[in-house]
C-alpha cells in the first residue's frame, strides 16, 4: 500500500475540516451564513476529492477512471449550485452519472487483476453477494421513496448496483481485507444514502444539508481508493459465515413481503440470492465430506501410495522439533540402473515396478519408521530413535527386501539400490542438512558399489568446503552485505539502443575476493538458501530500477528466478509489495526463468507466472534450447521473450552452418509465437551481423559490455547517449 504524499495529506486534512463543519452545521451546532454551508462547502469538498484522485492518476494509469468520474461529478455540482439558471439541469445530471460507471469499471478491473483464478466457488459467492445486496438495497429504497420520479431514483439505483458489485467482490475473496474495496463500500454507501435523501426531499432543510454531507464523504472515500490499493493477487477462501448471514437477511426480506409491501424487484433478487446461497451451501458441505480424502491425497504419493516429499519433510521437522535431544536417522535410497529399465521396457513398466516397491520396502521397516517416495526412483526413510548402527540395520533389511525379483509382465526383474545414512544430531541439526548429507552418503555408496554408506565428513572434503561456504553465505545474507548486483545491457540489434539490463549477482567474499555466481549459487541451492538469495536480489534490483526511473535514466531491469522462487506461492505478493514500496510500475521489471525451472512443477510455475504478468512484469524464457521443455509447454507458458542460449550463438563467430541454422530456426519460432527473441553471449561483430540477418531482435554479450556495477553502468549509458546525440546532430 502506497503512503500518502505530503500534498495528499494536506488535502485530506482540509477536506476533513470542511466535512466536520458540514456535519456540525447539519446537526444545528455550528452557526454561520446559509450560503457558506449550503453552497460553498458542498462544492469545495468535491473539488478537493478530484484533486486527490488527480494526483493518484498522475502515478498510476488505472486511477484515471476514478479521477475522471470525480472531476465530472464536481463539475456538475458547480453547475447545479451556481449556474442552474443559465445551464440546463439535464447537462448537470449527465455529468453526475459517469462517476458510478468509472468506479464500477475500476472495481471490475481490480477483481480481474487480483483474482486471476476465481474458480466456481468464488464466482458463486460473488453472484450471491451481489444479488443479496441488490435485494436489500432495493427493498429499502422503494418503500422510502414511493413517489420519487425515475430521474430521482437513477442515482440511488446506480449506488446500490455499485455497492452490490463491491460486496460481491469481497465475497469472491472470502471477505479478506482489501482496503481500497472497503473505501469503495464506504463511498457507494454514502453516495446511495445521499441520493436517496435527495429523492425523498420534502423541501425541509435537514435532508438537503445531510445529503450534501453524505455526497462529500462518499467522494473523498472514492478518491482514496487508488491510494489504498496493494495490488496483491488474492485467492478465494471458502467460508459460509457471510453467505449464511446474507441468506438470512434475504429470507427475512421475503417474510416481510407477506406482511408489508416490498418492491417486486427486491423480492426477485432475494429469491435468486437464496437459491444461489443454498446451492453454495450444499456444494460446500459436499466438499467438506471429501476433505479427508483430499488431504490424504495431498500427503500421499499417487503412484506408490507412500508418504510424499512434503509429508516426509513435515514429519522429519516435527521429529526434530518435538524430540530435540533424541537420536534419529534419515536414509536415502536410490535404485541402481533404473533409467536403463525405463529406456528398455518403457515408463509404464517402470511405474509398475515403483508401485510394487512400496509394500516390499515397508516390510523392512521398524514400527514408527516413515517411508516416503521423494520423486522418480528416490525414496527416503525416517527412523526416530535410531543411532547410526540401528540405521544400518534398517538399511540392510531394505536391501534384503529387494533380493527377490519383481514380476513385470512376463519378465523377472532384479533390482538393486544404494542407501545413504545421515544421523541426527551428529551429521546435521536440520531437515535440509540431514537430507543433503544422506544424499552425499548415498552417492558414495553408489560410486563405491558398497550398497550402504553412513555419512563421514572426513571423506567429504568438497562437501565440507561447500558447507563452510554455505555458512558464510548465510551470514552474508543475515547481515545484508557482501552481495553486489552487476548489470549487463541488452540492446536492439538494429538500432543499437539499450532496451534493458540484466541484474547478475556477485559475492564479494572477505577472503576469496569477488566470486562469480557459478561458485556460490550451487552452494546456495544445496543449502536451501536460493529463496533468500532470490528475494535479496529482487529487493536490490527493484530499488535500483526505481532510483534510475526517478533520475530520468529509466531502464527496465531483468532478474533471474530459480525454482525455489517460482514454486513459492507468495512470490507475486512480495514483488507487488516491493513495487508499491518504490512506487514502480511492473513494466520496469523483467523476470527470467529457464526451461528446467518450468519443468520442475509446470502447473504451479505457470500459475505464478500468470500472477507476475498481471502485475505488468514481463517474463523471459532464458537459455532457450538447452532445457527439456516441450513445445506444448512453450505454447502454454505466459512468457513474452525467448533468450537463445550462448552455446548456439558462439558458433556464429566462425560461420558455423549448424549454429546459424539453429539460431534462424529458434528466431523464427519466437517470432511466430509473437515473442521477442534475445541472443546471449554476443561477442563479435560477425555474430551480431548473423543475428540481424536471422531475425533476432535483441543482443546481450561482451560486445556490448561486461556486467558492470550500477555507477559504472550509468557512466557507460551516459557515454552512449552522448554518442547518439552527436550522431543525430
Amino acid at each position: 500500500m502506497a503512503s500518502f504524499p505530503r500534498s495528499v495529506r494536506a488535502l485530506l486534512a482540509f477536506a476533513a475540516l470542511l466535512l466536520a463543519a458540514q456535519v456540525l452545521r447539519a446537526a444545528g451546532i455550528l452557526p454561520g451564513p446559509d450560503w457558506l454551508y449550503d453552497d460553498v462547502l458542498p462544492t469545495v469538498v468535491p473539488l478537493i476529492a478530484a484533486a486527490i484522485a488527480a494526483v493518484a492518476a498522475s502515478r498510476r494509469r488505472r486511477s484515471i477512471l476514478i479521477a475522471v468520474g470525480i472531476a465530472g461529478w464536481a463539475t456538475a455540482n458547480l453547475l447545479w449550485t451556481f449556474a442552474l439558471g443559465r445551464t440546463s439541469a439535464f447537462l448537470a445530471l449527465i455529468l453526475f452519472l459517469p462517476l458510478y460507471g468509472m468506479v464500477l469499471a475500476t472495481v471490475v478491473l481490480d477483481v480481474l487483476e487480483r483474482v486471476p483464478r476465481l474458480g466456481r466457488d468464488g464466482a458463486i459467492d460473488l453472484l450471491g453477494g451481489m444479488l443479496a445486496v441488490a435485494a436489500l438495497g432495493f427493498g429499502l429504497m422503494f418503500p422510502l421513496a414511493p413517489h420519487a420520479t425515475a430521474t430521482e431514483l437513477t442515482f440511488p439505483v446506480f449506488g446500490v448496483v455499485g455497492l452490490a458489485l463491491v460486496v460481491g467482490a469481497f465475497a469472491a475473496v472470502g471477505w479478506s481485507r482489501q482496503p481500497d474495496w472497503l473505501a469503495a463500500v464506504a463511498g457507494f454507501a454514502a453516495m446511495s444514502a445521499g441520493d436517496l435523501l435527495w429523492a425523498v426531499d420534502d423541501d425541509s432543510s435537514w435532508p438537503t444539508s445531510l445529503c450534501t454531507t453524505l455526497w462529500s464523504l462518499g467522494l473523498v472515500a472514492m478518491a482514496l481508493m487508488p491510494w489504498l490499493t496493494d495490488r496483491r493477487p488474492v485467492r478465494h477462501f471458502a467460508g459460509l459465515t457471510w453467505p449464511f448471514t446474507l441468506f438470512l437477511a434475504c429470507v427475512a426480506l421475503l417474510v416481510a413481503g407477506d406482511v408489508t409491501h416490498v418492491a417486486p424487484i427486491a423480492l426477485a433478487f432475494a429469491v435468486a440470492s437464496v437459491l444461489v446461497t443454498t446451492y453454495r451451501t450444499v456444494h460446500t458441505f459436499r466438499a467438506m465430506r471429501q476433505l479427508p480424502e483430499t488431504r490424504r491425497q495431498a500427503l500421499t504419493d499417487e503412484l506408490t501410495g507412500l508418504t510424499n516429499r512434503r509429508s516426509f519433510l513435515d514429519a522429519t521437522a516435527r521429529q526434530l522439533s518435538e524430540h530435540p535431544f533424541a537420536s534419529a536417522a534419515v536414509l536415502m535410497l536410490d535404485l541402481d540402473r533404473f533409467k536403463e529399465l525405463n529406456d528398455t521396457m518403457g515408463h509404464a513398466a517402470g511405474d509398475r515396478l515403483l508401485a510394487e516397491l512400496g509394500p516390499r520396502l515397508s516390510s523392512g521397516l521398524r514400527p514408527g519408521d516413515t517411508l516416503a517416495r521423494l520423486g522418480g526412483d528416490e525414496f527416503a526413510v525416517l527412523c526416530p530413535g535410531a543411532d547410526p548402527a540401528g540405521a544400518r540395520r534398517v538399511a540392510r533389511r531394505l536391501q534384503d527386501a529387494l533380493e527377490q525379483p519383481f514380476a513385470i509382465g512376463d519378465l523377472l526383474i532384479h533390482v538393486d539400490a544404494s542407501v545413504g545414512i545421515a544421523a541426527y544430531p551428529r551429521d546435521g541439526g536440520s531437515v535440509e542438512e540431514l537430507l543433503q548429507r544422506a544424499d552425499v552418503a548415498m552417492y558414495q555408496a553408489k560410486g563405491g558399489g558398497t550398497e550402504v554408506e553412513t555419512y563421514d565428513a572426513s571423506r567429504d572434503e568438497h562437501s565440507r568446503d561447500k558447507l563452510a561456504l554455505a555458512g558464510e553465505l548465510r551470514r552474508a545474507l543475515d547481515r545484508g552485505d557482501g552481495l553486489e548486483l552487476h548489470y549487463q545491457p541488452q540492446a536492439d540489434l538494429r538500432t543499437d539502443r539499450v532496451l534493458a539490463v540484466e541484474a547478475l549477482v556477485r559475492w564479494r567474499h572477505p577472503e576469496r575476493g569477488l566470486l562469480p555466481p557459478g561458485v556460490f549459487l550451487p552452494v546456495a541451492e544445496s543449502a536451501g538458501l536460493m529463496r533468500r538469495l532470490g528475494r535479496e536480489v529482487l529487493r536490490r534490483a527493484i530499488a535500483q530500477a526505481a532510483a534510475w526511473q526517478r533520475s530520468g535514466a529509466g531502464v527496465p531491469v531483468a532478474v533471474n528466478l530459480a525454482t525455489a522462487d517460482l514454486v513459492d506461492g507468495g512470490l507475486a505478493t512480495e514483488i507487488a509489495q516491493l513495487l508499491d514500496n518504490h512506487e514502480l510500475d511492473g513494466s520496469w521489471l523483467k523476470l527470467e526463468i529457464t526451461e528446467n525451472t518450468v519443468m520442475a512443477q509446470p502447473e504451479r510455475v505457470t500459475e505464478t507466472l500468470g500472477q507476475l504478468r498481471s502485475l505488468g512484469c514481463r517474463v523471459s524464457l532464458d537459455d532457450f534450447g538447452t532445457g527439456h521443455a516441450s513445445l506444448e509447454h512453450l505454447m502454454r507458458l505466459p512468457v513474452d521473450e525467448l533468450k537463445i542460449d550462448r552455446s548456439f550463438v558462439t558458433g556464429l563467430d566462425v560461420d558455423d552452418a549448424a549454429s546459424l541454422a539453429l539460431v534462424r530456426a529458434l528466431a523464427l519460432l519466437g517470432r511466430d509465437l509473437h515473442l521477442t527473441v534475445v541472443a546471449e553471449g554476443v561477442e563479435t561483430p560477425r555474430a551480431w551481423g548473423h543475428l540481424v540477418a536471422s531475425g533476432c531482435a535483441v543482443a546481450q554479450g561482451f560486445l556490448l559490455a561486461r556486467p558492470l556495477p550500477a555507477p559504472e553502468l550509468e557512466a557507460w549509458l551516459a557515454s552512449r547517449r552522448s554518442a547518439w546525440e552527436e550522431e543525430a546532430a
